[in-house]
């Protein structure tokens, strides 16, 4: 049975994933660490924002639609816990306000992921050739050309 590799853009991808899903713990489950107060609702952007994030580069990070409904779930699922624990933790307090704010972005994350990633990914792929020197592909050959931006600068 043959194991198929992850590329490194997906390997970091899951990387980056794992250490935004740490610091929403982190920083969710602290009594010395919060989201700012710098306006009314601030909070709620910054729950929508984090968890949306996450959701979106843990989206981009596997292949697969089906498998995008068990993320967001398995995020939502999450994100409730984390709004339960929070509530035996001195000086924070659970909320409904919050879980939407996390729902909220959960999903916004995961639509954005699957109407950007064809294009995102393809950037990110032809960024990565770039910096490390790689021969691009276009249309099935070879190109030769490691950065097609400054190929194309390069004849004007």
């Amino acid at each position: 049975m043959q194991m198929n590799r992850l590329s490194p853009l997906r390997l970091g991808l899951f990387v980056a994933t794992a250490l935004i899903y740490g610091g929403i713990l982190v920083g969710s489950l602290s009594s010395q660490i919060g989201p700012p107060n710098l306006f009314p609702y601030s909070d709620k952007l910054v729950h929508m924002s984090a968890w949306g994030l996450l959701a979106g580069v843990a989206a981009l990070a596997v292949r697969g639609r089906p498998i995008l409904l068990a993320i967001a779930v398995a995020l939502l699922a999450s994100s409730a816990a984390v709004e339960w624990g929070q509530a035996y933790i001195p000086g924070r307090s659970a909320s409904y306000g919050d879980l939407l704010a996390n729902a909220l972005g959960i999903g916004l994350g995961t639509l954005l992921s699957l109407l950007l990633s064809p294009r995102l990914l393809c950037a990110m792929k032809r960024g990565a050739a770039g910096l490390t020197g790689e021969a691009t592909e276009k249309g099935g050959e070879k190109t030769g050309v490691a950065n097609p931006i400054a190929a194309t600068s390069r004849l004007s």
